[in-house]
Parts: structure tokens; C-alpha cells; sequence
């Protein structure tokens, strides 16, 4: 009794550490960091990773560490994350003894990545906010030494207070986010103002989004009826050097052409290759939407955004 007394009590002490040193910064990379070091001088891991939703079939890798070395953020579709897709799908924790053991019984095929191993203890948490997971947290240990019953319960706790953690980061991030977004409406409200005709309109639009927002590729295209094409107005600084005033665009036609058709806005994660105005090295887009601009219910041109990073639309 006194033993497990004593073991609760240095359970409690870490996981009110790891909480102070949290609780110490917004950041999430630095609260993952200093989660990984505080969990590092416990346990002598091959791996460590934090994988958090990024909308409803993709995780994004924030933290994974291999031998010791931090790797670069990656993304993975859900339905290919191996383990940590699973673990989030069906909202259940996952302990394997022995990987290679067991392999033939897995509920599914590990498939993230980092140095393989022979065969490893592992055991994947899902990170809960109340009835939702929004992510996972996993540690990986070689050679075999399988995560005995206090080991678990102290990383169950342990990711419910990263869950926690990453939730009020996020929130964190939106507040700031939502008053950057306010302050750069009514700059951008107040260049619109001083528009006198339609073509200084539309660009005092582009120029707001390029350059208030720093959003790329943003273009505002009009419709010729007559010939079924779209047909450039106004663009932002880095899209009128790839795009001449003769560029078309038929109705129908990638993103930008399903919203002039449809009469209602296109979103994409992925930029298609068939919508991008340019590529270079630079620029490398992830997410774009094309807006229809309507007068009553007519289409009469789209407003198309172009941004670096995934899901920002």
C-alpha cells in the first residue's frame, strides 16, 4: 500500500509539472515541446508523436519524434494514418505489448513513418474534448517492454491535460485570428470606399486581399455571356505577370468555372493544378476558393483566393 501510495503521489507530482510548465505559453509547439521533454525524463522512448484533426479525414502531424529527432510537421489522410487513424476514428486507446508479435491481430497496418523498428511497445491515446477527439497522442518504446497498467493510467491522465492544452492553444489562436481578421476588414473596408469607378473597385478588392490578408492568386474574373468565358478584370500583384488580358476561362471549367456555372462558391484543401494561374517554387497553394459575384441571382463574375495553408477557407 505504501508503495502504491508513493507511486500516485510521483504520478501527480509529474503530471502538475507538465501542467505549470504548460500552463506557461499559448504556443502550441512549445507546450508539445515541453510535454516531450517532461515525458522524455521518464521514459526511454524510440518514438513520440502528436497527431491533431485538421476536418474530418486528415491528421496533421504536429510533433513526431524518431530516435530522439524531432521530424518536420506532415500531413496524412485519415484513412492512411495507420494506428493514429484508427485510435481517432474510433476514439479508443490502443496498447500493443509487442508489435511484431501481434502484427497478424492489429486492427489496422501501422503507417506513419521514421526509422522502422523489429518490433516495439506502443501505446496510442486518443486526445479528448469532451465527446470528440481531436487528435492523438502515441509513444513507442524498443526493445520490448510492455506499458504495465500505472504506466497507462498516468498517460491516460496525461493526455487529457494535452488534449486540454491543445484545445485552449487553438482558441487561443482563433481569438487572435478573428481580431487580426476585424482590424484588416475595415482597412480593407476603407480603401473600397475611396473607389470611383468599377475598375478601381475591383482592384481596391484584389489589392485588400492581397495585401491587407496576404492571400495569392487573387483575380477577379467577369463573364462574357455571349461567348460562355470568363475573362480577367483585376489581380493581385504576383498573379498579372503570369496572367495576359487575353487569358479565358470557359464556364465549367476547375474550380473557377464550377462556381460561374453552379452560382455557388468552390472551396478545395488541395489547390487543382487545372485552377492555378501560376506555380513557382515560392508558392506552393493549398487551399483556394472561387467566389461567384451575382447582381440578384445572375452570375456576373468570381472572386478566386489562393492560400498556403491547408483548410484556410
Amino acid at each position: 500500500l505504501y508503495a502504491e501510495a508513493q507511486r500516485r503521489a510521483k504520478e501527480q507530482s509529474s503530471l502538475y509539472e507538465i501542467g505549470l510548465a504548460v500552463s506557461s505559453t499559448l504556443d502550441l509547439q512549445e507546450q508539445l515541446r515541453l510535454i516531450y521533454s517532461h515525458i522524455a525524463k521518464h521514459y526511454q522512448l524510440t518514438g513520440f508523436d502528436v497527431a491533431l484533426c485538421e476536418g474530418p479525414d486528415q491528421l496533421h502531424f504536429v510533433m513526431f519524434v524518431d530516435q530522439g529527432e524531432p521530424l518536420e510537421p506532415f500531413m496524412r489522410p485519415m484513412a492512411e494514418a495507420g494506428l493514429a487513424g484508427w485510435i481517432v476514428k474510433n476514439r479508443s486507446p490502443l496498447v500493443i505489448d509487442d508489435l511484431q508479435q501481434q502484427w497478424e491481430t492489429l486492427p489496422v497496418q501501422p503507417g506513419e513513418y521514421g526509422a522502422p523498428q523489429e518490433t516495439v511497445s506502443y501505446i496510442g491515446i486518443p486526445l479528448m474534448i469532451k465527446s470528440e477527439a481531436i487528435g492523438v497522442m502515441a509513444l513507442q518504446r524498443a526493445p520490448v517492454e510492455p506499458f504495465t497498467a500505472e504506466e497507462q493510467r498516468f498517460l491516460f491522465a496525461l493526455a487529457q491535460q494535452v488534449a486540454f492544452a491543445v484545445d485552449n492553444a487553438r482558441l487561443h489562436h482563433q481569438v487572435q485570428r478573428n481580431a487580426s481578421q476585424q482590424s484588416l476588414l475595415y482597412r480593407a473596408s476603407r480603401r473600397i470606399a475611396g473607389a470611383l469607378n468599377l475598375d478601381t473597385l475591383l482592384q481596391g478588392i484584389v489589392d485588400a486581399l492581397s495585401q491587407d490578408f496576404g492571400f495569392r492568386a487573387v483575380m477577379v474574373l467577369l463573364l462574357d455571356p455571349s461567348l460562355n468565358q470568363l475573362v480577367p478584370a483585376a489581380g493581385s500583384v504576383d498573379v498579372v505577370k503570369f496572367v495576359s488580358p487575353a487569358y479565358r476561362l470557359l464556364v465549367g471549367k476547375g474550380l473557377i468555372g464550377l462556381a460561374a456555372q453552379t452560382g455557388q462558391t468552390q472551396l478545395s484543401g488541395e489547390v487543382l493544378e487545372a485552377n492555378r494561374f501560376y506555380a513557382t517554387p515560392e508558392w506552393e497553394p493549398h487551399a483556394g476558393v472561387a467566389v461567384p459575384i451575382k447582381s440578384g441571382e445572375r452570375v456576373i463574375g468570381v472572386l478566386n483566393v489562393e492560400s498556403n495553408e491547408r483548410n484556410a477557407f
